[in-house]
């Protein structure tokens, strides 16, 4: 049983659709069947699929850079808590000695 027969879509909003799609497809093709008109649609979509590669690209660089970021600073982090749980075994070690003496 279809949407339609299920009353889920109105039948006269799937009508009104259908017209829409038809109308704009017949636009696109008599638009299209310009030789002018499809230089100008082919240079567009060169130009905006250069700003898209162009997007991409620095989107990558960036992500690149906070990825290296983010390294160094656990490379950081790792070094710092190193250095301090060995100062705090040393203190440890120092309190325990003064103890048994």
């Amino acid at each position: 049983m279809t949407n339609i027969q299920k009353k889920q879509i109105n039948p006269l909003a799937a009508g009104a659709i259908g017209a829409v799609t038809g109308a704009v497809a017949a636009g696109v093709a008599v638009a299209m069947s310009d030789k002018e008109n499809r230089k100008k649609a082919q240079k567009k979509y060169v130009e905006m699929k250069n700003w898209g590669d162009k997007k991409i690209k620095d989107l990558q660089d960036r992500s690149e850079k906070l990825k290296e970021k983010s390294s160094d600073f656990v490379d950081d982090l790792e070094n710092t808590t190193s250095d301090k749980l060995d100062d705090a075994k040393k203190t440890v070690g120092k309190k325990a000695n003064d103890l048994s003496n």
